[in-house]
């Protein structure tokens, strides 16, 4: 069922991709436009077990190519893990006028940390209408296919390693749980309305559940 959702979700993707080159190409202005991009996993060396060698410059090149200066950017979390200090610099290399972090299980930093960094707010989960952008899947109950009016939850995490847990295994539903992954992406953002095409409202502050400040600063594992 994941391969089916990624064939609809990635022909919807590929004809906005399509159409934005073009725009580009002629250098025609478009409306601002709202992507998605998850566990960027920056400075891991782990990530080099099944990921390219080259994997960080080939995601920074997929957002120049596809992010106009326009746009908003929605990370889904597990940004970098080592030196950390770098997140700055990744960040501006990246195009959008304004970015959002929805924190992953390894983003650990303070908000106040993450806002330093280019970020212009930290939550722990967003809703946009009737989408819900989190890091790890929301589960519902069996058969529940909406929560706060919400239908679609797009979220990261899994990458290609499919359920981490027997509740996850239990509770996934594709109808609601849509997985956005780079590897299945060929490391590039994807358009927010590929999940939700009739999507109109943009993220703002007031949508995200807002995360907790701790003590600790961004780790590896």
């Amino acid at each position: 069922m994941v391969v089916l959702v990624k064939e609809v979700r990635d022909s919807a993707a590929q004809v906005l991709i399509e159409l934005d080159t073009y725009v580009r190409k002629t250098k025609m202005p478009r409306a601002p436009q709202t992507w998605l991009l998850t566990d960027t996993h920056f400075n891991d060396e782990n990530m080099l077990k099944f990921r390219p060698k080259n994997y960080e410059q080939l995601i920074i090149k997929r957002c120049r190519s596809l992010i106009a200066p326009q746009d908003t950017l929605i990370h889904l979390g597990d940004v970098i893990f080592s030196r950390p200090g770098e997140l700055k610099d990744y960040l501006s290399l990246i195009p959008g006028k304004t970015k959002i972090l929805v924190r992953g299980n390894h983003d650990k930093a303070k908000d106040s940390w993450f806002l330093g960094q280019g970020f212009a707010f930290v939550a722990d989960a967003i809703k946009l209408g009737q989408v819900y952008l989190t890091h790890e899947p929301m589960l519902l109950p069996p058969k529940q296919t909406i929560i706060n009016g919400a239908t679609v939850n797009v979220h990261g995490h899994f990458h290609t390693f499919g359920f981490r847990t027997e509740l996850e295994k239990l509770l996934y539903n594709p109808d609601f749980n849509k997985l956005l992954a780079l590897e299945l992406t060929n490391y590039a953002p994807v358009p927010l309305q590929s999940f939700v095409p009739n999507l109109e409202e943009t993220p703002n502050q007031s949508a995200g559940v807002a995360g907790e400040d701790t003590p600790t600063t961004p780790q590896g594992t």
